[in-house]
C-alpha cells in the first residue's frame, strides 16, 4: 500500500493534542485570574481598585521584567504607577510599576517584583484625591508600605500612598541624605498647594 507518514489515529491524537495544551493554557490564565482576585480579595479590593492594574499569565511577568527567565510563579498582577495628575511614571522609557506574583514561587523570590535599574517611586492610589475629599483623618497623608494597603486605606477614607519598601522613603544620594525621596516631596509639595 502506499504509505502517507501518518494515519487517521495519529492525526486525531496530535489535534487531541494540541486541543488539551490549549485547554491547559485556559485553565492557567483562569487559575491566575483566580489567585489574583483571590489576593486582591484578603485586602479587599478588587483588580479594578488597581489603575490599569491586569492579570498576567507567567510569560507576561517575564517580559514585564524584562528578565531572559520567568520567576517561577504561576502569573501575578500588574500594579503601574501614575503621579498625582494621572500621568504614567517613567523610567528609563518605561512606564514604572511592579508586579505582585502568585501562585508557588520559590522561597527566595519576592511576592513583588519590578524592573531592574530603577528607582523607588511612590504608589499614588487613583483613589487619593477622593479621600481627602471624604477625609476621616483631616488632612493627614499616610505612608504606608504596599500598594494594597494605600488602596483599601484611601478607600476607607485615610489618604495614604505608598512605597514598595520600609528603607525606600529616604534618598540614597550623597547630597539629599536623610532627606525623602524626591517624589515624595514634590507629591507633598502638590498637596500643600
Amino acid at each position: 500500500g502506499c504509505d502517507m507518514g501518518m494515519d487517521i489515529d495519529e492525526l486525531y491524537d496530535e489535534v487531541d493534542d494540541k486541543a488539551a495544551e490549549a485547554a491547559a493554557e485556559t485553565r492557567t490564565l483562569k487559575s491566575v485570574a483566580e489567585q489574583v482576585t483571590e489576593d486582591l480579595a484578603r485586602s479587599r479590593l478588587e483588580l479594578s481598585d488597581v489603575f490599569k492594574g491586569r492579570v498576567l499569565n507567567h510569560f507576561e511577568v517575564q517580559h514585564e521584567l524584562g528578565r531572559s527567565h520567568a520567576p517561577g510563579a504561576d502569573g501575578g498582577y500588574l500594579i503601574p504607577y501614575f503621579d498625582l495628575e494621572g500621568r504614567p511614571i517613567m523610567e528609563n522609557g518605561r512606564q514604572y510599576a511592579r508586579v505582585r506574583l502568585v501562585g508557588p514561587h520559590r522561597d527566595d523570590t519576592p511576592r513583588y517584583l519590578s524592573r531592574g535599574a530603577t528607582t523607588s517611586h511612590p504608589y499614588i492610589p487613583s483613589q487619593l484625591r477622593d479621600a481627602f475629599a471624604n477625609s476621616k483623618v483631616g488632612k493627614t497623608l499616610t505612608i504606608t508600605e504596599g500598594e494594597k494597603k494605600a488602596v483599601a486605606a484611601c478607600k476607607a477614607g485615610i489618604p495614604c500612598v505608598a512605597l514598595p519598601g520600609v528603607y525606600n522613603f529616604q534618598s540614597k544620594l550623597a547630597r539629599e541624605e536623610g532627606q525623602l525621596i524626591p517624589d515624595l516631596r514634590s507629591l507633598i509639595r502638590q498637596l500643600h498647594e
